[in-house]
């Protein structure tokens, strides 16, 4: 899917894509979390991993005139 992005997409959609991805797959191989470790991931706002990635679309869809 991202790859098809680098097609139609801005680099900034791409480049947060990416880095979700990423996320995605750091949290797979990472150790499992306790019930004590989900204050830490409430506090760092790592609770919403495609917020980057969804105010990036919305960016190119409002200079698109989409908005």
């Amino acid at each position: 899917m991202i790859s098809q992005m680098r097609v139609v997409s801005s680099p900034k959609v791409v480049e947060d894509a990416d880095k979700v991805a990423r996320l995605i797959m750091e949290t797979y191989r990472a150790p499992n979390k306790t019930f004590g470790d989900f204050q830490h991931v409430l506090d760092s706002h790592t609770v919403d991993p495609l917020r980057l990635f969804g105010d990036a679309c919305r960016e190119e869809l409002r200079q698109l005139g989409a908005f």
